[in-house]
C-alpha cells in the first residue's frame, strides 16, 4: 500500500493537503540484500514500507542479531538519532525486494507544524513503534521460544515465508537448530 493510502485510511487526508504530503516523501525501490543503514548510523530518515520486508539488526560479540522485522505498512525511524542526536545502534537490511517511501525527519517536523492532523498521525505511528518494542521485550522476558514462534506464525506468517531461518532464529532469541526443532514439532 502506498503511504498516501495508508495515511488516508488513518486520517482521511484533506485533498488540499495531499500535495504537501506527497512532496515530503520520495518513493524508492531496493533489492534483497541491500543495506539501507549500517549499525551506528546517524540517519534522520523516516521509512514507510509500501511492499517487501526489512529487518533491523545489531551486532554483538561478532554476531549479527535481528531486532525487528518491518513488514508492509510499517513505519520506522532511527529513534536514537532522531530524538537524541546519538548514533542509532541498528542497521537496516532489505530481506525481500522493497518499495519504500522515505522522508527526512526535519521535513516530517515541518509537515507536523503545517498540517495539524499529520502530527496526530505521527504520534499514533510512534505509539505503534513503542507497542512493537514493548511486545518484543515482553516476548523475550515472558514467553518460551515455542510461544514466541507461535505468535510470530499467527501475527506475521509472511516473515516466516520470506526471511532466512537464521534471521528468524536470532529474532526469536534462539539458535537455528532450536528453531528447526520447534518447526519440526509444528509440522
Amino acid at each position: 500500500m502506498e503511504i498516501f493510502e495508508y495515511i488516508n485510511i488513518k486520517t482521511k487526508i484533506q485533498t488540499t493537503k495531499y500535495e504537501i504530503i506527497k512532496k515530503t516523501f520520495k518513493q524508492e525501490v531496493y533489492k534483497k540484500g541491500t543495506i539501507l543503514l549500517k549499525p551506528d548510523n546517524a540517519s534522520q530518515k523516516l521509512i514507510f514500507v509500501e511492499s517487501g520486508l526489512l529487518r533491523m539488526y545489531y551486532q554483538l560479540d561478532g554476531k549479527v542479531i535481528t531486532f525487528l522485522f518491518l513488514t508492509e505498512n510499517a513505519m520506522m525511524f532511527p529513534l536514537e538519532s532522531v530524538f537524541y542526536n546519538k548514533t542509532d545502534p541498528y542497521g537496516w537490511e532489505v530481506v525481500q525486494d522493497c518499495t519504500l517511501s522515505i522522508a527526512h525527519f526535519s521535513d516530517i517536523q515541518t509537515l507536523m507544524d503545517t498540517v495539524p492532523f499529520f502530527e496526530r498521525f505521527i504520534l499514533s505511528e510512534s505509539f505503534n513503534v513503542l507497542k512493537q518494542m514493548s511486545d518484543k521485550l515482553y516476548g523475550i522476558q515472558m514467553l518460551t521460544a515455542e510461544e514466541r514462534y507461535k505468535k510470530l506464525l499467527e501475527l506475521h506468517p509472511a516473515i516466516l515465508q520470506n526471511a532466512p531461518l537464521g534471521h528468524i532464529a536470532s529474532y526469536l532469541g534462539i539458535s537455528q537448530q532450536h528453531l528447526s526443532v520447534i518447526r519440526a514439532k509444528k509440522n
